[in-house]
């Protein structure tokens, strides 16, 4: 494949690249903290039984 790249579509498809990973980087952050509240959570609730 010696097809010539267009620059512009070529800078173009990155930007939407990184958009993409950008997105799964704050969906990552967003499920990390709704995990650590659950832990959180689970753990009040089991010291609060063994009391």
């Amino acid at each position: 494949m010696t097809e010539k790249v267009d620059q512009q579509e070529y800078e173009a498809a990155w930007e939407s690249v990184l958009d993409c990973i950008d997105g799964m980087k704050e969906e990552f952050r967003w499920s990390k903290d709704i995990i650590a509240k659950m832990l959180r959570e689970l753990a009040e609730k089991v010291e609060s039984e063994e009391n």
